[in-house]
C-alpha cells in the first residue's frame, strides 16, 4: 500500500505548519520535509525530530500533532513495516494519555494490539524468540501495547477489561523473559501494575498479593547486583507498598507492618529526585504509620507522620501536604497529650487549609476532601473541643 499524491501533499502541508511553529518557538529546524514515496524513512525521521523538538520546549499540542504525522506517514506501510508503525502508534497513545485523552489513546492501542497479534501467536517458540530479535521485539511491543491499554481502560472506568489487559500483558512479557532475562524488569513492573488494579477489585486481595510478591521477588534479586540496584529501587519500594496494601486488606497486620517498613526504606531514596515517588512515599508513610498506631507502636508511628510532613513540604503539591498534615493530626490524637493536641500550630493550619481548599478544590479532589473532613470532625468530637468539631466545614 502506497501513499497517494493527496496524502503526500497533506503530509507536506502539516509538516510545513509544524516547522513554522517550531521556528516561532525559537527551535532550529530543517525546512521542506522530504517526502520519498513509497518508503518515507527521511520523512519519518524528520517528523520524529520535530516531535522531539516540541517535547523539549514543552509544546504539548504541537508534540501530539508531530506524533500523529509520524503515525500517518507510516500507516500506508504498516503491512511491510508493522513494528515501526506499531511503535509510532504506541508513542502517540502515550502522548494522548498524558494529555488526558485516554479514549483516543485506547483507540490507537487497540489498533496496535490488532496489528501485533500475529507476533504473539502461541506457536512462536521460546527458541525462535531467543534466536530472532525481530520476533522478540514484536512480542515485546505487543505486551507493551496491552499494558498501556490496561492503564487507559482503568482511567476510563472499565476495571475488568483493564485487569484482563494487564494479565495478557504479563503473560506476553513472561514469554519475552523466558527468551531473554533483559525482560525480567518488565515482568516485575507489569506484575505491580496488575496488583494495583486488583486492589481496586472486591475480593481480589489474595491475587493482588501474589502479583506483588512476584514483583518483589524479581526486583530483590536484581537489586543484589550493583549495576541494577539504583535502577530498581523505586519499583521495589512501590511493589512493597502494594504488598502492604494487600496484606492490610487480608488482616495480616504484622506482615503488613513489615512490608510497609520495607516500602518506606526504598521509597526514601527514590523520592529524593522525583515528585511521583514523593507521592508514593507519603502514602506509604501514611499507611505504615496507621498500622503502627493500631499496633500501639506510637513512637514509630509519630516519627513516620513527621517524616511524611517533611517529604510533602519538599514538594509543591498542596493536596499531598494536606494529606501529611491530616496524618500528623491523627498521630497527635493518638498520643498521651491528645487533650492538648489541637494547640499544635500545624493542626490549626490543617483546619484552615481544608476550609480554604474545599472552596477552591479541583473536582477530582472533592470526594477525597469530603471524606477527610468527615474523619477530622469525628476526631475533634473525641477531644474536649466539641465546638471545633461544629466549626469544621461541612460538605455542601
Amino acid at each position: 500500500m502506497h501513499s497517494t499524491a493527496t496524502d503526500l501533499a497533506d503530509f507536506a502541508d502539516r509538516a510545513a505548519a509544524l516547522e513554522q511553529r517550531a521556528i516561532a518557538l525559537g527551535a532550529p529546524v530543517q525546512l521542506s520535509l522530504p517526502l520519498l514515496p513509497p518508503t518515507p524513512p527521511a520523512s519519518v525521521d524528520h517528523g520524529i525530530e520535530l516531535a522531539l523538538t516540541f517535547q523539549r520546549v514543552g509544546a504539548r499540542d504541537e508534540y501530539l500533532q508531530a506524533r500523529e504525522l509520524v503515525a500517518d506517514l507510516l500507516r500506508p506501510h504498516r503491512e511491510r513495516e508493522p513494528l515501526e508503525f506499531a511503535n509510532a502508534l504506541g508513542v502517540l497513545a502515550a502522548a494522548l494519555a498524558e494529555a488526558d485523552r485516554p479514549d483516543e489513546a485506547v483507540a490507537r492501542l487497540q489498533e496496535c494490539r490488532t496489528l501485533l497479534a500475529p507476533q504473539a501467536a502461541p506457536e512462536i517458540s521460546t527458541e525462535r524468540l531467543t534466536a530472532d530479535s525481530d520476533a522478540l521485539d514484536g512480542l515485546a511491543l505487543y505486551a507493551r501495547a496491552l499494558l498501556d491499554l490496561g492503564g487507559c481502560l482503568g482511567v476510563l472506568g472499565s476495571p475488568e477489561e483493564a485487569v484482563s489487559a494487564h494479565q495478557q500483558a504479563l503473560a506476553a512479557f513472561e514469554r519475552c523473559a523466558a527468551a531473554s532475562l533483559d525482560f525480567e524488569p518488565n515482568v516485575a513492573v507489569t506484575s505491580s501494575r496488575l496488583a494495583d488494579m486488583l486492589l481496586e477489585q472486591p475480593g481480589a486481595a489474595e491475587e493482588a498479593l501474589s502479583a506483588a510478591d512476584r514483583a518483589v521477588g524479581i526486583l530483590t534479586a536484581r537489586a543484589d547486583f550493583a549495576p541494577y540496584r539504583e535502577a530498581v529501587l523505586s519499583d521495589l519500594g512501590y511493589a512493597h507498598w502494594l504488598r502492604t496494601r494487600a496484606l492490610t486488606r487480608l488482616d495480616r497486620l504484622d506482615d503488613a507492618v513489615a512490608a510497609g517498613r520495607q516500602a518506606v526504606t526504598f521509597l526514601r531514596v527514590a523520592a529524593v529526585s522525583s515528585v511521583p515517588h514523593a507521592w508514593t512515599l507519603v502514602t506509604a508513610l501514611e499507611l505504615t504509620s496507621d498500622l503502627l498506631a493500631n499496633a500501639q507502636e506510637h513512637a514509630e508511628a509519630q516519627a513516620l507522620a513527621v517524616e511524611a510532613l517533611e517529604a510533602a513540604d519538599r514538594t509543591t503539591e498542596p493536596f499531598l501536604q494536606l494529606l501529611a498534615l491530616w496524618l500528623h493530626s491523627r498521630r497527635l490524637l493518638d498520643n498521651s497529650t491528645a487533650f492538648g493536641a489541637w494547640e499544635d500550630t500545624r493542626v490549626v493550619e490543617l483546619l484552615s487549609a481544608y476550609s480554604t481548599l474545599v472552596e477552591n478544590a479541583p473536582d477530582p479532589w472533592l470526594e477525597e476532601l469530603a471524606v477527610q473532613l468527615m474523619h477530622l470532625s469525628e476526631h475533634l468530637v473525641n477531644v474536649p473541643r466539641v465546638a471545633d468539631a461544629a466549626g469544621v466545614p461541612r460538605w455542601p
